[in-house]
């Protein structure tokens, strides 16, 4: 992690970023990180599933909501990234929190197939 950040700091400081882009240490940074995340073992808890249907939605949905944003930001001329990134976060979680919550109701579930 020390290393993806000194290389974030190199390239804005040599004004190579393009988009924050990284190459060099994304590599080892996330072998580590799979390594660590295979390696702990947690107990049972009811809560997991939850989390496991969560963070599937979250990866589905991110861009798509990201991308419409944006998509407003633009038409507003708001350039600030860092509204559009908590923005995009908070979105994304509630709107999933709220397809997980609906799927559990018998009119909606159907949208139990967006995360099962």
């Amino acid at each position: 992690m020390i290393s993806l950040f000194m290389e974030v700091l190199v390239v804005n400081y040599l004004g190579w970023a393009r988009e924050k882009d990284l190459y060099l240490s994304l590599v080892p940074t996330v072998f580590f990180l799979f390594y660590i995340v295979i390696n702990v073992e947690l107990n049972e808890n009811v809560i997991y599933k939850y989390l496991r249907y969560l963070s599937s939605l979250i990866f589905y949905l991110h861009l798509w909501v990201y991308n419409i944003l944006n998509h407003y930001f633009f038409m507003f001329k708001i350039e600030n990234s860092l509204i559009k990134y908590g923005l995009t976060v908070i979105l994304t979680i509630v709107i999933s929190m709220i397809i997980i919550f609906l799927s559990d109701n018998k009119k909606f579930i159907w949208l139990k197939k967006l995360y099962a």
